[in-house]
């Protein structure tokens, strides 16, 4: 598998997420290992453990504080049934109490675009221009300098590439309040007030770039400015909402600043054709998300005379207005459902003592995975360390992918933390908020900082790497780390406290203090307690691992430490 790596300048950027589930670069990669004289002399003790699923009740935390990407789209397999995930932002005036300054408006046209996460090029066609304004759709520079380049890209699926789904776009029925407040995605009560307009979503989007034969940007052409269009997905919008909304309210208090507009314009809402199931999800990066109002005016200016000659003096032309969505004062929910009736998760059964021989993970409010290593084995590693002489130099879970007959799409990264409690909840809605979420107090970021293979390194390190998953070279089975933790446990007396793993990646603040940059701290888990942390709520994958109960041996989950004995 070759390997694939991200370097970060600043290390704490990175070095935060406590325990993190990399790809199978080798089979003992950690801190340590590559001290040794002579790897071969090493071996390998396995130690049992406990695993089984935490149910979110499908839903967790999505709103600004946790948001970092948007997810829209619906998706169904048999494993966990249907998903679905809408989305709603909050609207600002780009500007307070705007003026249009025109006597005679009226719109044009309006529309809502943004980016999504996309690929490769598909196709590319040059549409050449000559002085004239003819235009050849051929590949041709005979007496043609200036061509519009129109790219096709490949838009970055997950679920069923082959589907097409409908995006519907709605003004929200209920105020968003702040950023401030907390908005779960299982909240059914933002609904839709006003239908705006949709647009069927395919597998590209496309943009447009004007250049000339020598490769130079080309902003005009027959001396009418022109702009490049980026690869995005725009959606029409009813023209006739926004005449009455927006330019018919010119100087009124609705218009006047924005705690007046949000009460008016709620919010804007993406949301999926209920009718529609077996399709796919897309993420986007919902700074991106952008409002444009197109309006033509015509003003009558006073009279003036000319030689005697009295005539008005009429002006016309087209504006644009545009909207803030991507302001950081909006609240942004993203909104999940999900239907498990008949799926193979519906029926799974929990054994929270002896441990599942199948764990299932999902993003966007599904299940969480729970460990537990067999405490009386690690105190017999510690006598080993103790009387035997024995120096771990790794120890690692290796989590394999359960063969269940569906292909499962695989995510970069999934990811762990140890649970600030000894006892694992079976399900969040009955865990102790302030319990769960949690990073214990040994990770004390004043003084040291775990790195995402959960080792720990001053606060000077300039950069370390971080292994992802490879999706070209896919072995079916991910590593996580935990080197420290184990030998806390069994050289410093800490306490053997469980492992939950979470799909994603974590998300960070943006706002440092002492030169360490925090993951994000949901306020109402431990306000505060900057030692916490939020996993990625926007990552729709899937997959399924085979659990300590496996019947298969070579890929039940266990702990494997790696030692060599001292000489």
């Amino acid at each position: 598998m070759k390997k694939l790596k991200i370097y970060s300048q600043i290390a704490v950027v990175t070095l935060f997420t406590t325990l993190f589930l990399t790809n199978c670069e080798q089979d003992t990669l950690d801190v340590g290992y590559d001290l040794l004289a002579n790897p071969a002399n090493s071996r390998q003790h396995y130690v049992d453990l406990v695993s089984f699923n935490i149910d979110n009740n499908d839903s967790v935390r999505a709103d600004a504080k946790t948001l970092g990407e948007g997810v829209f789209g619906v998706f169904h397999e048999n494993i966990f049934g249907t998903s679905r995930a809408d989305y709603v932002t909050q609207v600002r005036l780009s500007t307070a109490n705007p003026s249009f300054s025109d006597s005679l408006k009226s719109v044009d046209s309006a529309s809502l675009y943004f980016t999504p996460r996309y690929g490769d090029t598909i196709s590319t066609q040059k549409i050449y221009v000559d002085a004239s304004g003819a235009r050849y759709d051929v590949n041709t520079t005979d007496n043609v300098d200036t061509f519009r380049l129109v790219k096709k890209y490949k838009l970055l699926k997950y679920g069923n590439g082959a589907a097409q789904i409908t995006m519907n776009v709605g003004t929200a029925n209920q105020y968003l309040f702040s950023t401030d407040n907390v908005y779960y995605s299982n909240n059914n009560t933002i609904g839709v007030e006003q239908f705006l307009g949709s647009q069927i979503i395919k597998d590209h989007v496309i943009g447009t770039y004007y250049q000339n034969t020598s490769g130079t940007k080309v902003t005009k052409i027959r001396g009418n400015d022109v702009t490049d269009i980026a690869p995005s997905i725009r959606i029409a919008l009813d023209k006739n909402y926004f005449k009455t909304n927006l330019l018919d309210k010119e100087g009124t208090v609705e218009l006047e600043d924005d705690a007046r507009f949000t009460r008016m314009l709620k919010g804007i809402k993406l949301y999926t054709n209920p009718s529609e199931t077996n399709g796919f999800m897309m993420n986007f990066n919902h700074s991106d998300l952008q409002m444009a109002v197109y309006y033509k005016y015509t003003k009558k200016k006073t009279q003036i005379t000319v030689s005697g000659v009295t005539r008005d003096t009429i002006y016309s032309g087209t504006k644009a207005f545009q909207y803030s969505l991507s302001s950081n004062l909006n609240v942004r929910v993203g909104l999940y459902s999900h239907n498990r009736a008949g799926s193979t998760y519906s029926s799974a059964v929990n054994n929270t003592t002896l441990g599942n021989d199948l764990l299932y993970l999902q993003g966007i409010g599904g299940p969480k995975i729970a460990i537990k290593l067999n405490t009386a084995e690690l105190a017999a590693i510690k006598d080993s360390v103790t009387l035997k002489g024995w120096n771990i130099v790794d120890a690692k879970l290796r989590f394999h992918e359960a063969p269940v007959g569906y292909d499962l799409q695989n995510p970069t990264a999934i990811s762990g933390y140890l649970y600030n409690a000894i006892d694992i909840p079976f399900s969040v809605a009955n865990v102790d908020q302030t319990k769960f979420m949690t990073f214990p107090e040994f990770f004390n970021l004043k003084t040291k900082i775990p790195t995402i293979a959960n080792e720990y390194i001053n606060n000077s390190g300039s950069y370390t790497n971080n292994l992802y998953y490879d999706t070209d070279d896919d072995q079916k089975y991910y590593d996580l780390k935990v080197t420290s933790t184990v030998k806390d446990i069994v050289e410093k007396d800490s306490i053997n406290r469980p492992i939950v793993i979470e799909m994603g990646n974590y998300v960070y603040n943006t706002v440092t203090k002492d030169g360490i940059q925090y993951a994000k701290v949901p306020t109402n888990y431990l306000p505060g307690i900057k030692a916490n942390r939020s996993s990625m709520p926007f990552t729709p994958h899937r997959l399924v691992f085979c659990g300590n109960a496996y019947a298969d041996t070579s890929k039940k989950l266990r702990l494997e430490i790696t030692y060599i004995k001292a000489q």
